[in-house]
């Protein structure tokens, strides 16, 4: 399961916070962190599943921060992404 949310991680740029959290004394702290992820991402799941997701931005139901690191990662430039883009461009981040 961490391996699973490290793409995730690795986007939001806190890969030394992840590591710092899967020694064994912080694990409780890190199921504490991540589990807010993985709602997170459970949430936008079901957004992208929705007929209004592919005209829907992504920035009514996500931060914006995440919108522009995901948009500049997948196209190099600033794009409004909607919320079916979104979710399928961080699925690519895991290969999908």
């Amino acid at each position: 399961m961490l391996f699973q949310l490290f793409a995730p991680c690795a986007l939001l740029g806190c890969i030394p916070l992840f590591l710092t959290l899967t020694m064994h004394t912080q694990r409780p702290y890190a199921i504490a962190l991540l589990s807010a992820l993985a709602i997170t991402l459970l949430n936008l799941r079901d957004m992208s599943r929705h007929l209004k997701a592919e005209s829907t931005l992504a920035t009514t139901c996500l931060d914006e921060v995440y919108v522009i690191d995901l948009s500049l990662w997948r196209s190099k430039k600033n794009k409004a992404l909607t919320v079916h883009e979104f979710f399928y461009a961080l699925a690519r981040l895991g290969g999908h």
